[in-house]
């Protein structure tokens, strides 16, 4: 059924982001930014040939929150990783058309675990990964939906079955950044217990 990884996703990290994460200048923002999202999606404009959710349009500008405080470099970099991940998804997308039985079934779940491996190749900055993917899969959706509607003769954009596909991409990335820190806490800790017993043995 489709929405429901998106509205499961969406009130965990609607509650981590309220209650549990660290009171920082950017929490109330993705506080907000998570609950106007879950709102919007039931609301949608449409014209004759047309239809977007609101949510879909609240995410897309929120976005590109960071980029009037980054560096031109930084941007330029955020650009291309966001046009790379957004060809990525419109054309796994369009290749999953002609169905492919192994990649109609794993639609859901390998087009976001590509896209993130994808940020995960191109940057290690942990905010340009969370907007590129998030601007990526954006832009992506639009590319695909404006490629298909020669057949459909419709645009829509905001389907459950992308957020889906998007709440997949944003959970598994926070869960490698969320690995990746745990892993480094472990090693430093152990290097600190081992330095500490060659002390204590030197001592001795």
């Amino acid at each position: 059924m489709d929405g429901v990884l998106f509205y499961w996703i969406s009130w965990a990290g609607f509650i981590y982001t309220t209650f549990l994460m660290k009171k920082q200048r950017n929490r109330t923002f993705f506080a907000c930014l998570l609950l106007g999202v879950i709102i919007a999606e039931e609301w949608q404009l449409q014209l004759s040939f047309f239809s977007v959710h609101v949510s879909y349009i609240v995410l897309f500008l929120s976005s590109f929150y960071f980029l009037p405080r980054t560096s031109f470099w930084r941007m330029l970099y955020f650009v291309f990783t966001t046009c790379a991940i957004a060809c990525a998804y419109a054309g796994l997308s369009l290749l999953a058309m002609y169905d492919p039985v192994w990649l109609q079934y794993g639609l859901k779940w390998g087009i976001p675990l590509f896209v993130v491996v994808l940020s995960l190749l191109f940057t290690n900055d942990a905010a340009v990964r969370v907007y590129s993917v998030l601007s990526g899969m954006l832009v992506g959706e639009l590319l695909f939906q404006v490629t298909i509607a020669k057949l459909t003769h419709f645009i829509e954009l905001g389907l459950l079955s992308y957020w889906d596909q998007g709440a997949l991409a944003i959970l598994a990335l926070f869960s490698w950044q969320e690995a990746s820190r745990l892993s480094s806490l472990f090693y430093r800790e152990t290097w600190r217990l081992k330095n500490a017993k060659k002390a204590a043995r030197a001592k001795v």
